[in-house]
């Protein structure tokens, strides 16, 4: 599983809806249950082709949200 941390909500679900537009499916966690994140994950089934769409629109998020986007822990 892989997390990234946002500065906040509405970042949270701007950079979701790139994921999803890019066919990248990612979970949008919000405060009050944690502070605000992108979760992701991959499973051992999936292609390097999946794999590699999967970081290009990784990618695509950081370089839209950019500043917004927090170091995770």
């Amino acid at each position: 599983m892989a997390s990234l941390d946002t500065q906040d909500g509405p970042h949270t679900l701007i950079g979701r809806r790139r994921l999803m537009d890019a066919g990248v499916y990612v979970n949008a966690v919000l405060p009050p249950a944690a502070s605000p994140r992108l979760r992701s994950s991959g499973t051992a089934v999936q292609t390097d082709e999946q794999m590699e769409r999967a970081l290009a629109g990784f990618a695509l998020a950081r370089d839209v949200l950019g500043p917004v986007l927090t170091r995770g822990a």
